[in-house]
């Protein structure tokens, strides 16, 4: 039986369901489902052609990856009921496939500006108050 890939988190996860596009940079996007969220980073779920657009053909095995940066965009829908872009930069971190065209991604976030960042902040605390409800 394959054992689940387990990381140990630095940060809260609030469970989403926020599309999102992702691809390497200045390349085509393509979608995802944004599955989980936190300060540093996210978990996002794909297809196959997702994968195929961000991993080189010999890097498609699930489980740890290193050195590949992508862009992800997305938007947050904030507490005051506006909405917030965010397009930034993140490194893959692992991912693993649950089926023949169904993959989870996780991200690391390694640049992302100022007002992104303090709509996800205010985004995270509100869902992590709603989460304690």
């Amino acid at each position: 039986m394959k054992q689940p890939l387990w990381i140990k988190r630095k940060h809260s996860r609030v469970k989403t369901d926020i599309h999102c596009e992702v691809g390497l940079p200045n390349n085509d996007l393509s979608d995802g489902q944004i599955l989980d969220l936190s300060d540093d980073g996210l978990k996002f779920g794909c297809a196959r052609h997702t994968i195929h657009n961000i991993l080189p053909e010999n890097r498609r095995t699930p489980g740890p990856v290193m050195d590949i940066v992508i862009e992800i965009h997305f938007e947050l829908q904030l507490p005051d009921l506006t909405a917030q872009a965010v397009k930034c930069k993140a490194t893959l971190i692992h991912f693993e496939r649950l089926a023949q065209e169904k993959y989870h991604v996780g991200v690391h976030f390694i640049n992302m500006n100022n007002t992104a960042t303090k709509a996800l902040e205010a985004f995270l605390e509100t869902a992590l108050e709603k989460q304690k409800i």
